[in-house]
Formats: C-alpha cells, structure tokens, sequence
C-alpha cells in the first residue's frame, strides 16, 4: 500500500492501513496527543511523528522565540506523549497486540544531530525489558523498537524490509 501524507509516501507492500492519525476523526481527545502516521502491517503498527526543522529554518531564525535548546526540550517532551497516547488510544480500542514500533522522522541531514537526539530520548521508551532495572516488575512493554531517522537513514535501516519511504 502506498499513501502520501505529511509530504512523505509511505510505502509498505503488506500494510492494511495507513492513516494520519492526529485527524480529529481518529483521535479526538482534546487531552491527548497523537502521532502524525500509524501503519497497520500485519505483524507491525509502526507509529510515525514527523518533524520538518530544515525545512522551516528560516521561520524558527526569525521568530525569537524558538530557542533552539527549548525547542528541542519540547520535542523530547512532546514525542513521549504523542507515542504513549496513540498507543492508549490502540489499546483502549482494543486493535490486536502486534510489535509496536515508533519512528520519530525529522529532515535533518547532520547524523550527529540524529544520534544525539536519539541518545537523548530513548531512555524514555522502554524497548530492552530484560536490560532494565525494572525487568522484575515489568512484564511486557508497550514498544518493541524507537527509531530517530531521515528519509534517507529509514530507507538504509531495518525498516526498509517493512516499506520505504519516498
């Protein structure tokens, strides 16, 4: 199935939906928060926020109030909410247990910059269980991989044997 949104085409052969999940007809909370795309494959739900800075650099040089390091912090902030409110509003739906990966998909071109971020937020999801302190308490998570890439990373990465991205 192929479908274009947020300026991206998702490409994924064996998917049986993808949505913008953040249109008021899926997700229409006023207190929650949603991912921009979700992609059904049969044994995936991949979860997409997507985040265009590079684009949009003239506008954040001009508007003083972006601070850089503010705005990063509330991106850090936001993608935790918007992944753990998609996947509540999937559980509460009661939609099928499948692995549930989460792509933050940005535009930036600078690999350090994409590394760092993912540095930065990935103790946040609790992918490796069996790795984490909680291990004897937790029995199960509610995310089975995070990933923090470009285009161009997301079609270099595993992910590419699930779809692409054009």
């Amino acid at each position: 199935m192929k479908k274009t949104l947020e300026g991206y085409t998702f490409d994924f052969p064996t998917a049986t939906s993808i949505i913008q999940l953040d249109d008021p007809k899926f997700l229409s909370a006023p207190a929650m928060k949603a991912v921009d795309v979700v992609a059904e494959l049969p044994n995936h739900r991949i979860f997409v926020e997507i985040k265009n800075y590079e684009e949009n650099k003239e506008w954040f040089e001009k508007n003083p109030c972006n601070d850089p390091k503010n705005r990063l912090s509330k991106i850090r902030f936001d993608i935790v909410y918007k992944y753990r409110d998609s996947f509540l509003y999937y559980w509460c739906s009661k939609a099928p247990r499948k692995k549930n990966i989460y792509v933050f998909l940005t535009d930036w071109s600078n690999g350090a910059t994409i590394q760092h971020f993912l540095e930065t937020t990935s103790f946040r999801f609790p992918v490796n269980l069996q790795k984490s302190k909680y291990s004897s308490v937790w029995k199960q998570t509610f995310i089975d991989g995070y990933y923090v890439l470009n285009k161009t990373l997301w079609n270099k990465s595993v992910l590419n044997k699930l779809g692409t991205i054009l």
